[in-house]
């Protein structure tokens, strides 16, 4: 085996961008005056939605939707500066919606947040029956107004997926602009998005959600389920429909990620990012799936790319929790120590502290440093801010075994066993309790299902301190060396990519 070697993948239009500065924007919730029950979402989802068709122009990186959630309706003493300054954006775009009658009033307005320069403004009304058409018209003006020069292909694309149903797009536009957390929050975006996919089942961007929609779902439910395969026969649909949408695209390489389809996952992504080289979103999808294949340097890269195109705090955090993560399964703990508090000045620049998952990876840090007080103080810290996350959960596991009750150890990593964990990087913490706790078959049994899930990080497996109990095994070998060829010919097929 290469057994993880450093390979240098020959794919430097994925790292080098463009080679002109991008523009980089935040488009900010519409306000909508008002408490209005029937309309107030559209403040949210017209946003939504001009950040998607954005997405599809180079020399301009727009921050995602769930970036820019927090700013609706948001106090006036926040001014652009601040909010310009948590986003690491140079322009903002601004409205304002109301609706009169049967007519969708909207005012829009470009900034350059340095001088507060106006560089566009839009009055735009539209009637409810052709809202649709709304997105595409502010777009234009923010082309407009950045002095952008889109492309005869890049115009075609800002043309698509315009839904001439007006039912089904307000379905739509219903669906975007909600959160929801629990699973019945999402049976209730996954009701909305059903509704809009029949009344218009040629609209990508409703199929790409609703797909994303039982994604999400089937994350809560456990297990393999009916809905990952809904999931990616409905992405796949929206995908069929519109191969270039930068949404389709990350839905789907996110669901085969999770599927553990690995290598699609990959493939797909360094095929999308030949056509949008400064998405930052497929940077990061990238380094995520290299870590699963133990391509950890190649992975940190990837993810370090995406914080120079959205060098927005919460990116900077998620990327760097990432890269740490990285480091970890390189055995460079000191470093990842450093990275980890690297991402904690993230934190509390935004004026935010550690959450669960950021808790239990720190504790982990420390138990491979073989600093046990440390870890334990960490990971009861995890379970004091949610004692029902899985993150915490792993975290009391760990626990146990470092105070030697390998009985509880058992208790949890049985409880875990039912929740049917699908993720393979998640799954592969069920083989280190089995091994601390002295019980190799299962140990065995659940890295046999974490390497089928996409986590085949050979160079971790083969070098981990917390399977020392396995090493000798036969069985453990055999499955080490299955890790090996599938992390070998995922070297081989993505170093040759051109």
């Amino acid at each position: 085996f290469l057994a993880g070697a450093l390979i240098t993948l020959s794919v430097p239009c994925v790292w080098a961008g463009t080679s002109s500065p991008v523009k980089k924007l935040a488009v900010l919730p519409f306000d909508f005056p008002g408490d209005d029950p029937d309309r107030g979402y559209l403040g949210y989802s017209l946003a939504g939605e001009v950040i998607t068709r954005l997405s599809y122009l180079n020399g301009v990186v727009v921050r995602p939707f769930s970036a820019i959630g927090k700013y609706g309706n948001r106090p006036k003493e926040l001014a652009p500066t601040e909010i310009a300054r948590q986003l690491n954006v140079k322009f903002l775009l601004t409205g304002s919606c109301s609706v009169e009658g049967d007519t969708l009033m909207v005012e829009s307005r470009l900034i350059r947040v340095t001088g507060n320069k106006v560089l566009w403004n839009g009055s735009l009304a539209v009637s409810l029956a052709e809202i649709s058409t709304l997105p595409g018209q502010i777009v234009e003006g923010v082309v407009e107004g950045l002095s952008l020069s889109p492309s005869a292909v890049e115009r075609s694309r800002l043309r698509s997926d315009v839904s001439s149903n007006s039912s089904a797009y307000e379905y739509y536009l219903r669906a975007i602009a909600r959160k929801p957390v629990t699973s019945d929050e999402l049976k209730v975006s996954i009701g909305l998005l059903e509704k809009s996919v029949e009344l218009d089942p040629g609209n990508a961007p409703a199929m790409a959600s609703l797909g994303y929609t039982y994604l999400q779902y089937a994350g809560k439910m456990g297990g393999r389920g009916p809905f990952y395969q809904q999931a990616q026969d409905t992405i796949e649909r929206a995908f069929s429909i519109n191969a270039k949408s930068p949404q389709t695209l990350e839905y789907l390489s996110a669901l085969y990620a999770k599927i553990g389809k690995s290598e699609n996952s990959a493939a797909l992504m360094m095929d999308a990012l030949k056509v949008y080289p400064d998405n930052p979103a497929f940077h990061a999808r990238l380094g995520y799936v290299f870590r699963y294949a133990g391509l950890m340097e190649e992975s940190m890269a990837a993810y370090r790319r995406a914080q120079v195109l959205n060098g927005g705090l919460e990116n900077l955090i998620g990327t760097q929790d990432q890269i740490t993560k990285s480091m970890i399964y390189l055995g460079d703990y000191r470093n990842a120590v450093a990275s980890h508090e690297k991402m904690k000045g993230y934190l509390e620049a935004l004026g935010k502290t550690s959450d669960v998952k950021q808790l239990f990876y720190e504790g982990v840090i420390y138990l491979y440093l073989k600093d046990k007080k440390r870890a334990v103080a960490l990971f009861d810290e995890s379970r004091d801010v949610d004692a029902t996350s899985v993150w915490s959960t792993f975290g009391q596991a760990y626990r146990a075994a470092v105070q030697g009750n390998f009985e509880r150890v058992l208790e949890i990593t049985e409880l875990l066993e039912a929740r049917r964990v699908v993720d393979g990087e998640r799954r592969y913490r069920l083989v280190h309790f089995y091994a601390l706790a002295g019980r190799s078959e299962d140990a065995n049994r659940n890295l046999e299902i974490s390497i089928q899930s996409g986590f085949f990080n050979y160079p971790y497996i083969s070098s981990d301190p917390l399977l020392e109990s396995l090493r000798d095994m036969e069985e453990y070998q055999t499955l080490l060396a299955q890790a090996g060829r599938r992390h070998d010919s995922f070297v081989e097929r993505f170093s040759s990519e051109k």
